[in-house]
């Protein structure tokens, strides 16, 4: 296969939002990770938060609220930065929105959404009703939310391999383009 250049990418993580944020941390030599603050029980660890992402600048529109969850908070600041959703929109006017795929990794999907549905077992009375969206609790809930973020309409998958993800999403990829689809 003939490279491909990537025109268009996002980066949100620890290191803040942005290709800007990123480039800077990495000159810098600053480190994203800090003290564990996200488990309810205490780990005594360190973990790669990214800020701000509870904040109402990333709520999820109403269309997208029945994804609502941290994992696809994250997907939704990524495609709204480094004017990333401009870039899927004029691609998807170019091809047309069957004709773009969407490969997504991810380490944990919406674990956390789960992980809270079942807390709330024991007094169903207490579930927050976001928690009752059967759409949240699937492996593929990033693929599906950033297919209707996007308005895309082609091949989606989800690949959920841990740590892994992110490398193999590039390896479905080439071969959903080798094979021209």
């Amino acid at each position: 296969m003939l490279p491909l250049a990537i025109t268009a990418y996002s980066v949100v993580c620890a290191a803040g939002y942005g290709h800007e944020a990123l480039l800077g941390a990495l000159r810098e030599r600053r480190g994203p990770l800090t003290p564990n603050d996200f488990t309810a029980q205490p780990l005594p660890t360190w973990i790669g938060r990214v800020a701000g992402l509870e904040a109402p600048t990333w709520d999820l529109p109403a269309q997208l609220a029945p994804w609502e969850c941290r994992n696809n908070r994250l997907a939704w600041a990524g495609l709204n930065t480094d004017d990333f959703s401009t870039a899927v929109s004029a691609a998807r006017r170019r091809y047309g929105a069957r004709r773009i795929a969407l490969v997504m990794g991810t380490s944990t999907a919406a674990i956390d959404a789960t992980e809270a549905f079942y807390r709330h077992q024991d007094d169903p009375g207490s579930m927050p009703p976001g928690l009752l969206q059967a759409e949240l609790h699937t492996p593929h809930s990033l693929g599906d939310f950033v297919q209707r973020a996007l308005g895309l309409a082609g091949l989606t998958f989800t690949i959920a391999t841990a740590c892994s993800s992110s490398a193999k999403v590039f390896c479905q990829a080439e071969r959903l383009m080798r094979l021209g689809l």
